[in-house]
């Protein structure tokens, strides 16, 4: 009877019963699943491009979905490799030196004012680019070293001349593994002596302080941020360091370099202009980038 059916619907109204909603899943609760299970956003976005809409209602709900959708996918590109168009010139000083800058002035952003830039500013007088053909692995740094470094194989050989805490030739990389296989490549070189590891995931920083205490080193491999940790706070010098590499060939999974990577630049800008610029421009410092 109608009186019935007012009363059932009345009854599902105050039990707020959306039983429509528990039959069958949602779209949108579709595309969770998809986004949770694959990593997401590429999925939902061929949801959303392929599923043709029952309405123009419909088709107007689709389209800002799929601009943004495109708009998250573009923004996964990856990086240009600035590594490949400018290796050939890297065997310059001149152009190596201008490629350095530019990269330095981009990660530093409006940090400094152009008066402060000025007075740590380096030209090719502080780089050494040797002819050395390499491709930027972990097995060629050993030759590159010889051939950059000043007074060739007998810098990386330790001597009692030696400066304690402070090596003659510093190696900067950008992550913990990369400078595992740069290690593995001076394993090659004969007599080097003790290497400096510094780098978060390798030695504890209580350790590496212990390891300066007791031993001296021709070389040191580091990453940005624990080489300042360990200038701070346990008195790591470079003011008799010669030569400081840059792994600046290496790229990452993304197509990035030691200047790209958020994580590093940083760190990077900071250290290149509290210690490293300035002690090329006042001192016997040089750079290269490898």
């Amino acid at each position: 009877s109608v009186l019935s059916r007012l009363s059932d619907f009345a009854m599902a109204e105050d039990l707020n019963d959306d039983w429509w909603e528990e039959t069958a899943p949602t779209e949108s609760k579709k595309r969770g699943h998809e986004e949770e299970d694959d990593g997401g956003a590429q999925e939902a976005q061929l949801d959303v491009e392929d599923r043709e809409p029952e309405s123009a209602g419909d088709a107007a709900s689709v389209a800002p979905a799929t601009k943004k959708a495109k708009k998250k996918k573009a923004g996964r590109k990856q990086f240009e490799n600035p590594v490949e168009e400018h290796r050939g010139q890297l065997a310059s000083s001149a152009s190596a030196s201008g490629i350095f800058w530019k990269d330095f002035v981009a990660s530093i952003g409006d940090g400094l004012s152009a008066l402060e830039l000025d007075e740590i500013k380096v030209d090719e007088s502080h780089f050494v680019q040797p002819a050395v053909g390499h491709d930027g692995s972990w097995e060629a740094i050993g030759d590159y070293l010889v051939a950059a470094a000043p007074g060739g194989s007998d810098a990386l050989t330790p001597s009692k001349k030696l400066q304690k805490k402070s090596p003659r030739i510093l190696i900067i990389t950008g992550s913990a593994v990369r400078g595992c296989d740069l290690l593995r490549g001076l394993a090659k070189v004969r007599s080097t002596g003790m290497i400096g590891k510094f780098f978060a995931k390798h030695m504890k920083f209580s350790q590496q302080t212990k390891f300066m205490d007791q031993h001296t080193f021709a070389i040191a491999v580091a990453t940005p941020g624990r080489l300042t940790k360990l200038i701070d706070e346990a008195g790591l010098s470079l003011d008799s360091t010669l030569l400081t590499v840059i792994d600046y060939s290496y790229l990452d999974q993304k197509n990035r370099n030691i200047f790209q990577v958020a994580e590093v630049r940083k760190d990077l800008a900071v250290l290149l202009q509290r210690t490293l610029l300035p002690l090329c421009v006042g001192g016997n410092m040089r750079l290269t980038l490898y």
